[in-house]
């Protein structure tokens, strides 16, 4: 009898450290469950007019937050009139405010999406188009794109930026970089094909940006599709 008596002890005692384990990994996954960008696409098809138009697909995660109502975008070279396109399935995708920013060399946007009156959390894909002036791609000319695609305002990691670039010219001694602003290297792209390429970045931390720069070869019958 006393035997079995201690058998059930233990069991009793080894249930409750299972629950408590089973707490410690819950809370665990809870507290790691931080506000982060999961993934972003960017692309541009680069033009001979004044402009040139960009789409951004940003798949947001607000965490554990309970506060949030959106998501803000600082956009260099962006005009607090220019025309700008947002939509979301599954958050509010209105523009609640358009403010001036200024940054080295450069004044923009910062675009605040969401509402006042509904906050977020979970997971939600953003989608933005807008058009940026020709010149702030190309900023010496026709010639050499340099293209920040992934700004440096971000305040939360990017666990993955995908960019493309298209353009009815063939983009020649292309190169990618990725860190802080003035930052050289650091990552690699490819050419789709000509007049087509397209860096991938993994693990972008807080304030880290990627640069896109080409020159401009031969021109094509048009741009790829991009």
């Amino acid at each position: 009898m006393r035997t079995t008596g201690r058998r059930r002890l233990d069991m009793i005692v080894l249930g409750a450290g299972a629950l408590v384990g089973g707490g410690v990994v819950a809370i665990g996954g809870a507290v790691g469950d931080a506000e982060r960008v999961t993934q972003m696409w960017v692309g541009t098809e680069l033009t001979t007019e004044s402009t040139t138009p960009v789409l951004e697909v940003i798949d947001y995660d607000f965490g554990l937050a309970v506060d949030k109502h959106g998501i803000f975008r600082d956009v260099p070279g962006l005009s607090t009139e220019a025309p700008v396109r947002v939509k979301s399935d599954t958050a509010s995708d209105a523009i609640a405010a358009r403010t001036a920013i200024f940054t080295t060399g450069s004044e923009g946007s910062q675009i605040k999406i969401g509402s006042a009156d509904e906050t977020v959390a979970g997971r939600h894909r953003y989608r933005i188009d807008y058009a940026l002036p020709l010149s702030e791609l190309l900023p010496g000319g026709n010639d050499t794109l340099r293209w920040d695609a992934v700004g440096t305002a971000w305040t939360v990691p990017i666990g993955r930026a995908e960019i493309h670039v298209v353009a009815p010219w063939e983009l020649t001694d292309a190169a990618c970089s990725t860190g802080t602003r003035g930052t050289t290297g650091g990552c690699t792209l490819r050419e789709v094909e000509p007049g087509h390429i397209v860096a991938e970045v993994e693990d972008l931390g807080e304030g880290k940006g990627v640069t896109v720069t080409a020159g401009r070869g031969a021109a094509l019958a048009g741009a790829p599709s991009l």
